[in-house]
C-alpha cells in the first residue's frame, strides 16, 4: 500500500502529465531525473503548496481527484494490494496479549483488524480479546468502549475504505468528528501515547492533541513520537511537543527507520504467550549481512 508521500508523487506525475500533455507511461517517478523535472515544474507554476508543505498532500488529492467517490476508489485499488506485514503480527499480539489497549490510527486499509483476527485465532477461546473497529461513520462504538473502558480498540480516525465519508482534502481534515475527536482527547487523559508513521500533516488530530494537554494530567505514561530522524519533523509537531514538555508530560522523541525495526526491539522486552511469540518470529524478515 503506498505510503502519503508515494500518493504526493503519485498525484503530482498525474497532474504534471495533463498540463504538459504528456503520456503517464513516458515518465518514470522513480527516477531522479523526473523527480527533479516534476518538482522544477511545480516550482515555477504554483499548482501546488510548496514541496513539503502540511497542505500539498490534500490538495494534491483533490486536484486529481475532485469527487469523493473516486478518491474512495483510488484508496480501495491501492488498499487491495496490501497484506499485513511483520509490524502488523507483533502489533496485533501485543493487543491479543493485553498489552496495548487502544490504536488509533489515520490509515484506511484493513490490515490492523485483520491481523488482529488472525493473532486470536490460535489462542483458546476463553483467552481472545477482538478488537472492536470504529470508523467516523461508527463513532458510537469508540464511545461505546471508551465509556466502558471495553478494550482493545481500533479506531479509525480518518475513516475506514468501506466507508462513505473519509477525510482527504483540505477541508475534510479540517474538523474532526466531534465524537472521535472526544475519544482520542480522553484517551489522551488516560493513558500515554506511542506515535508512529505519522506526519502530523492534518491540523484537526493535532488540535485534539492541544486539547489533551489542557487536562490536569495530560498522557499520564508518556508521549512518545517515533520518527526516522528528529531533524525531519514538522513545525507544527515540535510546537506540540515543546507545548507538552511544559505541562509536565514525558515527552521524547524516539528515531527509528521503519515500523518493523521498532516493533522487533519493543518484542525483545516484552513477554508474549508462547504460540502469539511462535507466530511473530515465522513472519520476521529473514535477517541479512
Amino acid at each position: 500500500i503506498p505510503t502519503g508521500y508515494a500518493m504526493i508523487r503519485d498525484f503530482k506525475a498525474q497532474i504534471f502529465c495533463r498540463e504538459t500533455n504528456l503520456s503517464k507511461r513516458e515518465i518514470d517517478t522513480a527516477d531522479p531525473i523526473w523527480v527533479d523535472r516534476i518538482d522544477d515544474f511545480f516550482r515555477r507554476t504554483s499548482l501546488l503548496p510548496p514541496n513539503g508543505d502540511p497542505t500539498e498532500y490534500a490538495a494534491a488529492f483533490e486536484a486529481v481527484y475532485p469527487q469523493p467517490r473516486h478518491r474512495r476508489q483510488y484508496i480501495a485499488d491501492a488498499i487491495a494490494k496490501g497484506t499485513p506485514c511483520f509490524g502488523h503480527a507483533v502489533l496485533s499480539s501485543l493487543m491479543a496479549a493485553g498489552k496495548v489497549d487502544c490504536i488509533f490510527t489515520t490509515n484506511f486499509d484493513p490490515l490492523a483488524e485483520d491481523a488482529a483476527i488472525a493473532a486470536n485465532a490460535i489462542l483458546p477461546t476463553a483467552d481472545q480479546r477482538r478488537p472492536t473497529v470504529a470508523a467516523i461513520d461508527s463513532a458510537d462504538r469508540a464511545m461505546r468502549c471508551l465509556d466502558e473502558s471495553d478494550w482493545p480498540l481500533i479506531a479509525k480516525l480518518h475513516g475506514d475504505y468501506q466507508s462513505i465519508a473519509i477525510k482527504n482534502t483540505g477541508s475534510e481534515l479540517e474538523q474532526q468528528d466531534s465524537r472521535m475527536r472526544h475519544v482520542l482527547v480522553e484517551a489522551g487523559k488516560r493513558f500515554g501515547m506511542l506515535f508512529v508513521g505519522y506526519s502530523g500533516r492534518d491540523s484537526s488530530i493535532l488540535e485534539a492533541l492541544n486539547d489533551v494537554l489542557a487536562s490536569p494530567s495530560p498522557f499520564p505514561n508518556g508521549f512518545y513520537w517515533v520518527a526516522s530522524s528528529a531533524s525531519r519533523l514538522l513545525p507544527a509537531v515540535t510546537e506540540f511537543l515543546n507545548r507538552a514538555q511544559a505541562a509536565g508530560v514525558d515527552v521524547s522523541v524516539v528515531e527509528c527507520t521503519t515500523f518493523d525495526e521498532l516493533v522487533a526491539e519493543i518484542v525483545k522486552t516484552t513477554d508474549l504467550p508462547q504460540t502469539l511469540y511462535d507466530r511473530v518470529m515465522e513472519g520476521r524478515p529473514t535477517p541479512r549481512l
